[in-house]
């Protein structure tokens, strides 16, 4: 079997945090296709693109000078995917996408962006996706990110593995998010999280592969598909991970002096809801701008 770059590889992609020309920080993020109306955004975690709590914007994160006025983003250039940088400027006039329950905390933005002209864009639904990987108690998980801004070849992001650690049809506060057992680190805020799924598949010709489709489209029955099904009495059989886009990781869990070693994920359906129930908003704490 032909051996490949996984498509989620080049779907996260490194931030680069800036203020002044100088670098204040790492993130990552990725581009999610509003179905509606077929726009394209760059989705991450409040707290990388302000450096501050959601629950209290006019607070500063520790160890920030202020907020970032630009934010770098590298992404694969057509034909080589070499990454090329692009740059979204953050100042006074600046809007984005938050969610209504942002005061709660819910930690996420969609960033209205241009790219660059040779950019390769890869969106949710271009990915090898699945929808059908239950999500329960520990269910096996990768957050793909830059931990501290490290990435593999100067570009490829590092696949953190790390399990559900929370019931996920428990929402606490009320809201959609559930913990993780995961060893992560600062730089992979705003990171796609992936349920993953190993399963065993059957090789067959394209002949019964046509057929099946015909089969579940409803163009033929099931006397005429075993009619047409050339399964061999020794099939090939192969093992093959699936992935399910479930959220964005958000950091860790504070816990004053201890660190449970948790992580924080915000399910897809709160990234869905930044479009079906819109807030927009201007920067409410801008960077200084210095003359």
């Amino acid at each position: 079997m032909t051996k490949k770059i996984s498509l989620l590889s080049i779907y996260s992609l490194h931030l680069e945090l800036l203020k002044g020309g100088k670098k204040i920080g790492d993130g990552t993020g990725f581009i999610y296709l509003h179905q509606k109306s077929k726009k394209k955004f760059l989705i991450t975690n409040y707290h990388v693109l302000t450096c501050r709590d959601p629950k209290e914007p006019a607070r500063l994160l520790h160890g920030y000078p202020d907020s970032p006025d630009e934010i770098i983003f590298y992404m694969p250039s057509r034909p080589t995917y070499e990454p090329k940088p692009g740059s979204i400027k953050i100042d006074a006039e600046s809007k984005w996408f938050e969610h209504r329950r942002r005061s709660d905390g819910v930690d996420i933005v969609a960033i209205p962006i241009d790219f660059p002209g040779d950019a390769a864009v890869l969106t949710q639904d271009q990915l090898p996706l699945v929808e059908d990987i239950d999500l329960e108690v520990g269910s096996n998980l990768f957050v793909i990110g830059f931990p501290w801004g490290f990435s593999a070849g100067d570009y490829y992001p590092i696949w953190k593995k790390g399990t559900v650690a929370s019931e996920p049809l428990f929402k606490p506060n009320g809201l959609s998010k559930f913990y993780i057992d995961a060893y992560t680190h600062p730089g992979m805020s705003g990171s796609p999280v992936f349920a993953a799924e190993w399963r065993n598949l059957v090789e067959v010709d394209k002949n019964t592969h046509d057929s099946m489709q015909m089969y579940e489209q409803g163009k033929i029955n099931i006397d005429e598909l075993l009619d047409k099904v050339n399964l061999p009495s020794s099939g090939k059989t192969f093992s093959k991970q699936f992935f399910r886009l479930i959220g964005i990781y958000s950091g860790r869990v504070a816990s004053g002096k201890n660190d449970p070693n948790v992580g924080i994920v915000w399910q897809r359906i709160l990234i869905d809801e930044l479009f079906t129930d819109p807030v927009i908003v201007q920067h409410p704490y801008p960077p200084i701008v210095v003359t």
